[in-house]
């Protein structure tokens, strides 16, 4: 009995390369599809209706979250106050305010406002009265002053100060 044990003991230990494909246990996610690795061989479990999730350490799991435990998961956008790093800025360019999530864990923009410096796409122009240069980047409208002279569009497009005539 103790030498069967022994035999068995010794297989299991070094994985008797027979045939083996994988090491017994080993999982990975493949388009949806949890491939699992039992005696050597990989086993695929399509990933369906009340488990459509595929998760590399659970298999196929149910794609509710946990709406409220403080961890973004599945399509949670957010999580009490776990914004993952967010801020109004990032949701729209050019909001400032405090972005917040509600209470099915999607973000709320309700504290969120256009910021007075607020702007549409990258890129400089002359402003309305051709007294300065406004560039907007990343949301955010910046002007520089042409210190009396005027702003003009330049041959390549890109607007400049120009000293008074």
């Amino acid at each position: 009995m103790k030498r069967i044990i022994v035999v068995i003991l010794l297989i299991l230990l070094t994985g008797c390369d027979d045939g083996m494909e994988c090491t017994p246990g080993t999982r990975v996610c493949e388009e949806n599809v949890s491939r699992t690795c039992m005696y050597g061989k990989w086993v695929d479990v399509p990933c369906k209706d009340a488990a459509p999730v595929c998760d590399e350490a659970r298999g196929c799991v149910s794609a509710k979250s946990h709406c409220g435990n403080g961890v973004i998961e599945l399509t949670e956008m957010c999580d009490g106050d776990n914004l993952n790093g967010r801020r109004c800025g990032d949701v729209e360019p050019g909001m400032t305010g405090e972005l917040k999530c509600n209470s099915a864990c999607q973000l709320d923009i309700s504290g969120c406002e256009k910021s007075a410096n607020a702007c549409g796409e990258n890129g400089s122009q002359c402003s309305a009265d051709a007294k300065s240069i406004e560039h907007c980047a990343g949301g955010f409208l910046s002007r520089i002053s042409c210190n009396g002279g005027t702003c003009v569009m330049a041959e390549d497009g890109v607007p400049e100060c120009r000293a008074g005539e």
